[in-house]
């Protein structure tokens, strides 16, 4: 094992150190990413490059991503570069705003559904045929 990155050998994943012990000046990825991700419009397109077209590749446009996820972009060079693995941690980010989301929402219902039995008791209470 090293301190680096690298390739495993028993599956050829690639393993990146992300021990506490090699980080400093942590921060929490504040909320609103959820509505960055929205804002992300995925692609599919030919390299320049590929003169022959023989292959379509997916993705984002850095110049696109930049303005939304600027920590991601690599612009040293010529031309832009993003690590498209920082998008596993965006998602997850996503995720949980989004679960969050749903959590209150089924709360509100559950709230709203208490409160028409509630009513819904009192108006029958209101409606006893006589005998």
């Amino acid at each position: 094992a090293t301190d680096v990155a690298a390739v495993d050998d028993s599956d050829g994943s690639w393993d990146t150190p992300s021990d506490r012990n090699l980080k400093e000046d942590f921060k929490d990825i504040p909320t609103g990413t959820l509505d960055k991700v929205m804002k992300l419009k995925a692609q599919s397109y030919y390299y320049k490059a590929d003169q022959e077209k023989s292959r379509r590749s997916i993705g984002f446009i850095a110049q696109d991503v930049k303005e939304l996820f600027p920590d991601i972009i690599n612009d040293e060079g010529k031309y832009l570069k993003m690590s498209y693995a920082d998008f596993g941690v965006i998602a997850i980010k996503a995720i949980q705003e989004q679960q969050m989301m749903i959590e209150k929402l089924e709360n509100e219902m559950a709230a709203l559904k208490n409160q028409n039995a509630i009513l819904n008791d009192d108006s029958e209470v209101g409606r006893t045929s006589p005998k």
